[in-house]
């Protein structure tokens, strides 16, 4: 099982075997996040770091259109 590093930080590191596999933010209710498709660990965290609170929105948005062009291609 994988372990949230301790601390005050907005973004703080997941680790899994002593390893950094992602980040989480928030309080109480924790985001995860982890690197996928074309995004690296190290960028995630730097994007993280400079966009954290703008990240949750821009996913939201993009899964919104996503959605919605889905719908629109199945008519």
């Amino acid at each position: 099982m994988g372990s949230v590093e301790p601390g005050d930080e907005e973004v703080r590191r997941v680790t899994y075997k002593g390893k950094v596999v992602g980040f989480a933010s928030g309080e109480g209710a924790m985001r995860y996040w982890s690197p996928g498709y074309s995004v690296s660990l190290r960028d995630l965290e730097i994007l993280m770091r400079e966009e954290g609170p703008n990240c949750l929105k821009a996913m939201r948005e993009a899964h919104r259109l996503a959605t919605q062009e889905m719908d629109a291609w199945r008519g």
